[in-house]
């Protein structure tokens, strides 16, 4: 028996906030050449209620290897700011193209198409460092997702990278 109803009632009548904390999120995490020129993937999102995603590209280290995860980190940054909130350690930055396209009846709507630069740390866990790509909002509805690398980053060649989309954590 399926649910979609009740999740989509719910998703109508819940404020977004409320919406968030109950209600299942979509989440992409699938893998990613991002440091070899021409890489692509193109993957789907199904949104159920209104939000705002960060598209993130997830640096990973082995965790049992303190050198692995110190020369990750670097490649990350480390996320300082100056008093004034220039980004002082940016770490390597990963050229890719972004493209979001909505699909509704046999319809596409591109939502966004840009060359961004992985520029800043978006946080860390015990086996990733996750570099933002950029924010969106997105309405309910079905999306397409493509993330093409644009060049070669030698660095990148022995760290597994995925690429990552999910609601905003709350701060």
């Amino acid at each position: 028996m399926s649910y979609n109803w009740l999740i989509a009632f719910a998703a109508s009548v819940m404020p977004p906030s409320l919406a968030s904390l109950v209600l299942p999120s979509p989440h992409i995490s699938v893998p990613f050449a991002a440091g070899k020129k021409g890489a692509i993937v193109t993957t789907n999102l199904h949104v159920n209620f209104a939000a705002y995603y960060t598209v993130y590209l997830n640096l990973y280290f082995d965790k049992g290897n303190p050198e692995d995860r110190s020369h990750v980190a670097a490649l990350a940054g480390s996320g300082a700011t100056s008093k004034s909130g220039q980004r002082l350690d940016n770490g390597l930055e990963i050229p890719v193209e972004l493209t979001i396209v909505r699909k509704k009846d046999n319809q596409t709507n591109l939502i966004l198409d840009d060359h961004f630069k992985t520029d800043e740390l978006g946080g860390f866990t015990a086996d990733h460092f996750a570099k933002v790509i950029t924010g969106i909002r997105l309405d309910p509805g079905r999306y397409e997702i493509k993330i093409a690398a644009l060049q070669d980053v030698p660095e990148l060649r022995d760290v597994p990278v995925r690429f990552d989309v999910h609601i905003r954590p709350r701060k």
